[in-house]
């Protein structure tokens, strides 16, 4: 479930497809062509959605997979 809202959430900020195609090996900057407003963008909603601190570590998360891994952990 995390996994997938986190999917949905960066397919529509970057208007890269659809949520199934944002995997977990594509960078923000490079593959999905996320600047650091849309970046914040992202990180805000997820912080709300999962009640964690995101905003602080946003330069940590360079592949989708870093993104998801820290909120998986952080929400245990």
């Amino acid at each position: 479930m995390l996994t997938k809202i986190t999917q949905a959430l960066i397919s529509e900020i970057s208007k890269y497809g659809d949520a199934r195609d944002i995997e977990m090996h594509l960078s923000f900057e490079e593959d999905l062509k996320m600047n650091e407003y849309k970046m914040n963008d992202l990180l805000e909603i997820l912080e709300e959605e999962f009640s964690v601190e995101l905003l602080q570590y946003s330069n940590d998360f360079i592949k989708v997979n870093d993104l998801v891994s820290f909120i998986r952990e952080s929400v245990k």
